[in-house]
């Protein structure tokens, strides 16, 4: 779920804030008991265990707690099942992101990548056979994950529309928000959390391949936006997030809760609108048309007018006349923020990968 479910900090009351804390802390507690320490660093799967105690008449009890983290918070709190639910998918979560990297690793840094993940798979096979047996105990079909991703690949090979692409995230998530409802015991809430876990599944979907549009094009990764024109790539985007908003605000209005009311409001609408509104990826503009285009561009244009750095040919009208190549994206893309040609850090980036890489690996080693 990438860290997109996530409240607006700063417009949760004190106790909403102190709640927040108290739920993750929960699920925190309950990763650790059965997955270990390592497992705790991803929480993203805390929305299915605020789902869930959302729909059940008593509050989740308390618990006393250390945590370093946290030295001044000495309580959690949190529904055993639903706990138990969100720290599965959690490390299923994990399993998926190492199977896409395996599948998306290429080039040099792909050659040290590769091996670390599938060496990460080998030895957490036991937290996953776990995470498994524990779903298939509280009821949710592990398959279902499994499947999913499957069709994720082959999609990625043929799909010709972001909604087309975006389904099986949106499938999958639709299946996790709906079996709270059967946690929870609230099987009237099964439809209206499958839709929106249907629109919140596309719009993480999207929103992930907005954050790394320029990073995937620079490293020839498969980008769903990308499928058409790679010019109107930031537009798209934005047409489909915000239809996507809309509908799950309106589907989450008619979701009635018994606790967490607020917090949930906030996650759904001010926490998803301040992704929408900021991309991680970096403050590059996409080329417009009439800036240098040769012709045949897919891109109509390589310099936006509005980078304050003059034209990325170096003042030519004619990008025959220049060395920059206009039908390159890793020229018109990155033009006015740094020199892509730059071997310098191109070697530091993969150094930087590397190190981070066998840390991580050292780690999982010794954990």
């Amino acid at each position: 779920m990438q860290g997109y479910l996530s409240p607006n900090r700063l417009d949760l009351t004190i106790r909403q804030n102190r709640n927040y804390f108290h739920s993750q802390c929960g699920l925190c507690q309950q990763l650790k008991k059965d997955y270990g320490t390592l497992a705790r660093f991803n929480r993203d799967a805390l929305i299915l265990q605020l789902l869930t105690e959302a729909q059940l008449q008593q509050e989740p009890p308390h618990q006393k707690i250390r945590c370093a983290v946290q030295p001044f918070l000495h309580s959690a709190k949190a529904n055993p099942k639903a706990a138990q639910f969100a720290a599965a998918v959690t490390v299923m979560m994990f399993w998926g992101k190492l199977m896409d990297t395996i599948a998306d690793a290429n080039g040099v840094s792909g050659f040290f990548i590769r091996p670390v993940a599938k060496f990460l798979l080998w030895k957490n096979r036991h937290k996953i056979k776990k995470a498994e047996t524990i779903l298939q105990k509280l009821g949710f079909d592990v398959q279902v994950i499994y499947d999913l991703f499957e069709q994720q690949q082959k999609l990625e090979q043929v799909a010709e529309s972001l909604d087309d692409v975006a389904s099986p995230t949106a499938q999958g998530l639709a299946a996790l928000f709906a079996h709270t409802a059967i946690l929870a015991n609230r099987p009237e809430n099964i439809d209206i959390l499958k839709h929106l876990g249907e629109e919140v599944g596309a719009m993480l979907y999207i929103l992930d391949a907005r954050d790394d549009l320029f990073a995937d094009i620079r490293r020839k990764r498969f980008n769903p936006l990308t499928l058409t024109s790679i010019s109107l790539a930031e537009s798209k985007a934005t047409a489909f997030l915000r239809q996507k908003f809309q509908v799950a605000n309106e589907v989450f209005s008619g979701f009635e809760t018994r606790s967490h009311q607020e917090l949930l409001g906030n996650i759904f609408s001010l926490g998803l609108q301040k992704h929408l509104e900021r991309s991680k990826a970096p403050n590059q503009a996409m080329a417009l048309s009439g800036d240098c285009d040769p012709g045949g561009c897919d891109a109509g244009g390589s310099d936006p007018s509005d980078c304050g750095q003059g034209s990325c040919n170096l003042g030519s009208n004619s990008c025959s006349n220049s060395s920059f190549e206009c039908c390159n994206p890793n020229f018109w893309l990155g033009c006015c923020d740094y020199d892509i040609s730059s071997s310098t850090k191109k070697t530091a980036k993969i150094i930087a990968i590397t190190i981070l890489t066998w840390l991580i690996l050292v780690l999982f080693i010794f954990s």
